[in-house]
C-alpha cells in the first residue's frame, strides 16, 4: 500500500511534470543567433534567467542555485531515506577526485549536493580521523584513510555501490533496482573506456558487481558490444568516452518515461527529479556552447 504522503507528492510531481522543457523549445535555444536571445526563449519557463547580459560563470552560477533549489525541492518530496540515497548519488564524484588527484584536491567549502562536506571530508582524511556524519560515510572514509592507489579505490567503489544500494533495499522497487543497475553499468562502462584510452589491463576485481551485464564481459570487448545492447535496447555500441555521456542519458530517459505512466509512488517521485537533472545539465551545455559562439548545428546535436 503507498503511504499517503507519497500519494500526495506525486500528485504534485504530476503538475510539475507539465513544466518540464519542450523540444521544440531546446531547438529555440539552440537556433537563436545570440546567447542573450537565446536567454530570451527561456523567458516564459523556469529557467527565466532575468539578466540583460550573461558571460560563462554567470551561467555556471546560475545553475548551481537552480540545482540548489531542486535538492531544496527533493528534500521535500522525499522520505529521509530516499533523500539520502538520492543525494548519496553526488558522493561518487567526490570519491573519484579522492583517488584521480588525492585529498588536496577537495574544495575548502562544502557541496550543497553531496551528503558530507568535501571541506570536513578532507579534513578527517588528512588527520586520518573516520567521519561519523553521515553514517553510510563512515566505511568508505575508513577505507580511504587506510590505503590509497588503484586497489583501494576499486575496494571503495564497490562499497560506494553496497551502501547506495541498501539504502533502498526495504522500498523492494524495480524501477530504483533497475536504475541502480543502469549506474552501475554505465560506471563500469567509464572504467572500461578510461583503461582502454590508455591502453591499461582492465582487472575484473576493479569492477563493480550488481549491474546488469556481467563483470566479466567488460574484459571482452566483442562480448561487451553484443551485451549492453540486449540489457539496454538503443543504445549505439560501440560507446566511447566521447559518446559515454550520451548514450547514458538516452538509457536513463527510456527507463523514466516508464514511471510516467504511474499514477503515484517514489518512482514518480524520483524519476522526475532525475528527469530535471538531465534537463537542466542538457540546458546549461546548450547555453555554454552559445557562448563559446558554437553553430547552431552542432548545438542541435547537444539535444537530449
Amino acid at each position: 500500500m503507498i503511504d499517503h504522503d507519497i500519494i500526495v507528492q506525486s500528485a504534485r510531481v504530476k503538475a510539475l511534470e507539465k513544466t518540464f522543457l519542450t523540444r521544440q523549445q531546446l531547438e529555440k535555444v539552440a537556433a537563436a543567433p545570440t546567447l542573450q536571445a537565446a536567454l530570451g526563449e527561456l523567458d516564459s519557463t523556469p529557467y527565466r534567467f532575468g539578466q540583460a547580459l550573461a558571460s560563462p560563470a554567470d551561467i555556471c552560477l546560475f545553475f548551481d542555485s537552480v540545482r540548489a533549489n531542486l535538492m531544496a525541492q527533493a528534500k521535500e518530496l522525499l522520505p529521509v531515506r530516499l533523500y539520502q540515497w538520492y543525494r548519496f548519488r553526488y558522493d561518487i564524484g567526490t570519491l573519484r577526485l579522492i583517488f584521480n588527484a588525492g585529498v588536496e584536491s577537495l574544495l575548502p567549502k562544502g557541496s550543497p549536493f553531496t551528503l558530507v562536506s568535501e571541506g570536513n571530508l578532507g579534513l578527517a582524511l588528512k588527520e586520518k580521523k573516520v567521519i561519523r556524519e553521515p553514517e553510510v560515510w563512515q566505511i568508505l572514509s575508513r577505507r580511504v584513510i587506510s590505503a590509497q592507489g588503484p586497489a583501494a579505490a576499486a575496494e571503495s567503489y564497490q562499497e560506494f555501490f553496497r551502501l547506495w544500494v541498501n539504502l533502498v533495499a526495504n522500498w523492494k522497487s524495480e524501477f530504483l533496482s533497475r536504475y541502480q543497475s543502469l549506474e552501475i553499468d554505465f560506471f563500469n562502462l567509464s572504467l572500461f573506456l578510461q583503461k582502454e584510452e590508455t591502453g591499461m589491463a582492465l582487472e575484473r576485481k576493479n569492477l563493480v558487481a550488481g549491474g546488469q551485464v556481467n563483470p566479466g564481459i567488460y574484459l571482452e570487448p566483442s562480448r561487451l558490444w553484443k551485451a549492453f545492447p540486449t540489457y539496454y535496447s538503443g543504445i549505439s555500441p560501440p560507446v566511447t568516452s566521447q559518446t559515454w555521456e550520451k548514450e547514458k542519458v538516452k538509457t536513463a530517459m527510456r527507463l523514466l518515461r516508464e514511471a510516467r505512466r504511474v499514477a503515484a509512488g517514489v518512482e514518480v517521485l524520483v524519476a522526475y527529479l532525475l528527469a530535471r537533472e538531465i534537463e537542466i545539465t542538457g540546458l546549461q551545455k546548450l547555453l555554454l556552447g552559445k557562448a563559446a559562439g558554437l553553430p547552431p548545428e552542432m548545438l542541435g546535436e547537444w539535444i537530449y
